[in-house]
């Protein structure tokens, strides 16, 4: 006599079989909607397109709005904070665009007003591969050896040197050229893109 006990059918709705996995930002933008965010304010750029994607599926719960410039972002959540007293989020690219929210946000605080700025990143696949805006090495902080990571930067700050250059011949063609940095030098580490876009 067989005892096993057959398994569950998979639940499914209209749009088929029920989700049991969520990708990161999905889960973000889904705490949003939990705590009642009406808005995201911010601007689109490669380090926050998956949230964007997050969003934009939410479009009919959260409504997004595209701004020219991140610290616009942050005022304009700063006074809705003032305005309607609930908080909103803000969110930026990495880089420049993440740079330029702490103006916004300080004031938020001088003012005791509030908003959630969600900051992006470039992909953990392409740490430390020299990617658009990166400014170096990535070091993964640890919260407990805060003092070692930072260390470890302004050591490596001491002895850095960047390079840049202009091809003799530029056609704004969009061709893709190869790139490669040879330095005559022993025990020197080079950190370089492997190839540029003519644009």
């Amino acid at each position: 006599m067989d005892t096993t006990t057959p398994a569950a059918p998979t639940k499914t709705t209209s749009s088929g079989p029920k989700r049991t996995t969520y990708k990161g930002a999905e889960i973000m933008v889904e705490y949003l909607i939990k705590e009642k965010v009406p808005y995201l304010f911010g601007v689109c750029g490669h380090g926050n397109i998956g949230f964007l994607d997050a969003a934009c599926s939410a479009a009919d719960r959260i409504r997004t709005i595209s701004v020219h410039h991140e610290q616009a972002a942050g005022y304009m959540a700063d006074a809705y904070y003032k305005v309607k007293h609930q908080p909103v989020a803000t969110y930026t690219s990495c880089g420049p665009g993440s740079c330029n929210m702490p103006v916004a946000l300080a004031g938020a605080m001088m003012d005791s007003s509030a908003f959630l700025a969600i900051t992006g990143n470039v992909p953990t696949t392409q740490f430390n591969r020299m990617p658009f805006q990166e400014t170096g090495r990535f070091y993964q902080g640890e919260t407990k050896n805060l003092k070692e990571t930072f260390a470890l930067i302004a050591e490596e700050l001491r002895h850095q040197y960047r390079l840049g250059f202009y091809p003799d011949e530029l056609k704004r063609d969009g061709s893709v050229h190869a790139l490669s940095v040879k330095v005559n030098l022993p025990d020197v580490s080079v950190r370089s893109r492997r190839e540029y876009l003519a644009k």
